[in-house]
């Protein structure tokens, strides 16, 4: 599993906006781990942060999750579970089933509320 440092995050916000002063857009955000509760909690406190940074006056203008589909890396093959749905990749139909973070993500899509306590 890699490091995720959550409170790091929001600080890189913050001090991008200062020191730039523009738009930002987070083009990839996930946790690769075949353990869904830690992906949801990673997702949540990420967001948390987000947030925070955004009150704070951090002008963010997207947030786009990786992935929406488990897939190949190079260093770890089809090991790593980042996708909103997950991939059977040992079946040739490669069958999609949304995951438990699809399922919770899609919920914050819908409501248009990014806002989560942790």
């Amino acid at each position: 599993m890699f490091e995720r440092h959550p409170t790091g995050f929001g600080e890189i916000l913050k001090k991008f906006h200062k020191r730039y002063g523009l738009p930002i857009y987070i083009t990839e955000h996930g946790a690769a781990s075949s353990d869904e509760d830690f992906r949801i909690r990673d997702l949540t406190q990420h967001l948390h942060e987000l947030q925070g940074a955004m009150n704070d006056g951090v002008d963010v203008r997207g947030f786009f999750y990786w992935s929406l589909l488990d897939n190949f890396e190079w260093q770890f093959g089809f090991s790593k579970k980042f996708g909103l749905l997950s991939v059977d990749f040992n079946d040739e139909n490669l069958p999609r089933k949304m995951t438990s973070v699809g399922e919770f993500y899609r919920g914050i899509c819908q409501t248009r509320r990014p806002v989560i306590t942790c």
